[in-house]
């Protein structure tokens, strides 16, 4: 169990140094060029957890999910230039290399589902993910308790943190800590953000792709279907639903577009229904797409997902 501090009750202890600059004899200090005489004194916590130093102090940044809801305003709206700060006794324990267990990365935007039948459909579920892809793993230094505590690694990212939204964590044999915060996150263009700190998620491979490497897609399936946001009007037994979307031809020769199949699925997954239809082409050429668009009717009630398929039978 994670242990969160109460707001009213002061959890750090004596001061150590923190710069961001080199770990020296004498001092708690990051590698680089910063003036040694930009010291300042920095209180050490004494609950495990990952924090961040904003306005002066630490902020606590891992907890149960209750707290990270009623904290995440403030821990929102870290700056850019930021140092951190882990205690865990699974420090002490590691057998790899600190950058093997503690890191940080922008969270994603977890733009489509793609089938195992090449379909596209808007993802289900959460839509920000910290996904372990190296183009978005944020390059961090570290130094030492200069008390020589084990327990307590100081990390800092190797330049200012653009506005955004990121993941801390640590990855300890016996202990596991992550947590999300961000940089001037209310003020940022969060669909900008989305766009360039984008995946889709492969479910055949059950792996996150970043959304430009479309190459990956055109090599798992010739023919892909990009679903829009389904939409469902009226009530009860009158509700229709209409489904819209675009079939690519990502290969570098001509094909033939198959009928298309649309399936209702409930929350676990079921099938409550299913109805055929056709693109507006029957042949696309290399690069090109054709549109689609289905009205069903009498939509049983029930339906969490509607996904859009080749039909194969």
């Amino acid at each position: 169990m994670i242990r969160t501090n109460d707001p009213g009750r002061r959890t750090w202890r004596r001061p150590g140094c923190i710069m961001a600059a080199a770990l020296i004899a004498g001092g708690c200090v990051f590698n680089g060029d910063d003036d040694p005489t930009a010291r300042v004194q920095l209180e050490l916590p004494d609950d495990a957890g990952l924090y961040a130093r904003a306005d002066g102090e630490l902020l606590r940044l891992d907890g149960d999910a209750e707290w990270e809801r009623r904290t995440w305003p403030r821990r929102a709206a870290l700056a850019g230039d930021v140092v951190f700060t882990v205690r865990d006794p699974a420090i002490a324990d590691l057998d790899r290399p600190l950058a093997d267990a503690i890191g940080m990365r922008k969270v994603a935007w977890v733009r489509s589902e793609i089938s195992a039948h090449g379909s596209v459909q808007p993802a289900a579920g959460s839509r920000w993910q910290a996904v372990a892809l190296p183009r978005f793993d944020v390059p961090v230094r570290f130094a030492a308790d200069p008390d020589g505590d084990p327990a307590v690694v100081h990390v800092k990212p190797s330049g200012p943190l653009a506005p955004g939204l990121y993941s801390f964590y640590l990855d300890g044999a016996n202990s596991q800590r992550k947590s999300r915060f961000g940089v001037g996150w209310s003020g940022t263009d969060q669909r900008a953000y989305a766009a360039t700190v984008c995946v889709d998620h492969h479910a055949a491979r059950d792996a996150f792709v970043p959304c430009d490497a479309a190459e990956d897609v055109a090599d798992a399936e010739p023919l892909r279907i990009v679903l829009a946001d389904p939409k469902i009007d009226g009530r009860g037994s009158a509700r229709t639903l209409a489904v819209t979307g675009v079939v690519h031809n990502d290969s570098g020769t001509a094909r033939d577009v198959p009928r298309l199949a649309g399936e209702l699925r409930a929350e676990d997954g079921g099938v409550l229904g299913r109805w055929l239809f056709r693109a507006t082409a029957g042949r696309l050429e290399p690069g090109q797409s054709a549109s689609f668009s289905s009205t069903l009717r009498d939509v049983p009630p029930g339906v969490r997902h509607v996904n859009v398929r080749f039909d194969n039978t």
